[in-house]
């Protein structure tokens, strides 16, 4: 196994493990809030923030396991409805547009993380940039993976095998 490859694997693996404890700690910070909340009678507004605060960055680390997977929105009839290399370079060009995109939404979330590390959530009191550096960190991720899809496209285009030739 390349580097490359195994450098994917084991951000890949850091990732799905980071969702599922966010997942698992979020399920069980909604379960404690409802339990002092209706058995106790005692509200915590602690964990309403804080399973927010996870939520956030389950959906955005997850999303890069979505784009690793290739689950990610997609617009597979137009590129599979072409002939395998014009498919090719449609899905190409999608990708282009969404690196694009990505790189944009880091750019702009890494200057709101720094913008916002001064300002302190009402109830954990910790900065909200820690919050919302969930943006550029998982958008990055996708970034990451997306660039793998890439490769592997491209692979495909620059060095096409016989039966590809044929479908052309």
């Amino acid at each position: 196994m390349t580097f490359a490859a195994r450098s994917r694997e084991i951000i890949t693996t850091a990732t799905a493990v980071a969702v599922g404890v966010f997942v698992s700690l979020m399920t069980a910070t909604v379960v404690g809030g409802v339990f002092w909340r209706y058995v106790l009678g005692n509200s915590q507004p602690w964990t309403e923030e804080l399973s927010r605060y996870l939520m956030i960055w389950s959906g955005f680390l997850g999303a890069s396991l979505a784009v690793r997977s290739g689950a990610h929105v997609s617009l597979q009839f137009l590129s599979e409805a072409l002939p395998h290399r014009a498919g090719t370079m449609v899905r190409l060009f999608a990708t282009l547009i969404f690196t694009a995109f990505l790189g944009f939404v880091i750019w702009q979330g890494s200057g709101l993380v720094r913008d916002t590390m001064d300002q302190v959530s009402p109830v954990l009191q910790v900065p909200m940039g820690y919050a919302y550096a969930a943006v550029p960190m998982g958008c990055a991720l996708m970034l990451f993976q997306l660039l793998f899809h890439v490769r592997e496209e491209l692979s495909g285009v620059i060095r096409p095998s016989l039966a590809d030739r044929q479908d052309d």
